[in-house]
Formats: structure tokens, C-alpha cells, sequence
């Protein structure tokens, strides 16, 4: 009997694309206020967990989220411009939303649907500036699903 693997596939795909990516350095897994909150997280990071999976009869659907963030430095001086502010908040938000968007729609692209992976629907990307127990981080998150093709065979 195949064994199962479409979860450990699942996982190593994003991990694979987020760890290529130029402006991630952490990749984490599970409970998202365990890395925010590691002291030896190198950020930016990106983090994802599966919350749930549905199955039929051919394949399993990952509904999933993922983080895209980094440390948010910030100025003592007086912003002398409201807009640009005194922060890099800006400037997070533009390359997390490069990295997170990536990561998602690597599952639309052709030779990941050819390999029985495909995105389902449109991710849509909440932005967010706050402050986990040890860090100011900013960045963006979504909620998305990948439907992958079950090798085990057996379905409902």
C-alpha cells in the first residue's frame, strides 16, 4: 500500500519557496505566537500552519494560514513628514506582501497543478502592525487553500 504523503508535501513546497526567497531568513511552523516570541528568530520570517483539511474521494485541501513579517525599527526623532513616518512599517509591508504573494500563488502556477497541487479561489492579504509579547513586527497574513491529490487511493 502507497504510503500517505500529501501533507509532508504540502509542507515542504512552501517551506521550499519561502526559504528561496531573498527577503525571508526563519521559516516556522505551528504556533505562530511560539516564533514570533523566539529569541533566536532571525527575521524576517514567514510562518504557516494547517488548520484544517478536507477530504474527498481524490484529493485533500489544505486550508491554511501564513505570516509574512518582520521587525519594526523606529525612530526617537519627530517624524518631519506624517507619511513617511518614523518607521520602516512602509517598507515591510512592501516586501512581505512580495514574499507572501509568491508563496501562495506558486500553487496556480502550471507545473505545480501538473504535479497535483492547485490553488483554490483567491488569497486575500490582511496587513498588520502590532506588538507580540518581545516584538514590534509588521507585515501581512492570509487564510488560503490548496487542494492536493490524495495518493493514498482510498477516499470517503
Amino acid at each position: 500500500m502507497k504510503k500517505a504523503t500529501a501533507h509532508y508535501d504540502m509542507l515542504d513546497k512552501l517551506k521550499e519557496v519561502l526559504e528561496a526567497d531573498l527577503n525571508v531568513n526563519t521559516v516556522s511552523y505551528g504556533n505562530i505566537y511560539d516564533a514570533a516570541n523566539n529569541t533566536t528568530t532571525v527575521w524576517p520570517l514567514s510562518h504557516f500552519t494547517v488548520n484544517s483539511v478536507d477530504m474527498t474521494k481524490q484529493t485533500f485541501r489544505f486550508n491554511m494560514t501564513l505570516f509574512c513579517m518582520d521587525l519594526i525599527n523606529s525612530s526617537k526623532d519627530l517624524a518631519e513628514d506624517d507619511f513617511v513616518g518614523n518607521d520602516n512599517v512602509k517598507d515591510i509591508h512592501n516586501t512581505q506582501l512580495a514574499v507572501i504573494s509568491k508563496a501562495t500563488l506558486l500553487f496556480a502556477r502550471r507545473d505545480m497543478v501538473m504535479a497535483g497541487f492547485n490553488l483554490v479561489g483567491d488569497p486575500k492579504f490582511e496587513a498588520f502592525a502590532h506588538e507580540f509579547n518581545q516584538h514590534d513586527v509588521a507585515g501581512w497574513y492570509c487564510d488560503f487553500s490548496v487542494e492536493v491529490i490524495q495518493s493514498m487511493g482510498v477516499g470517503c
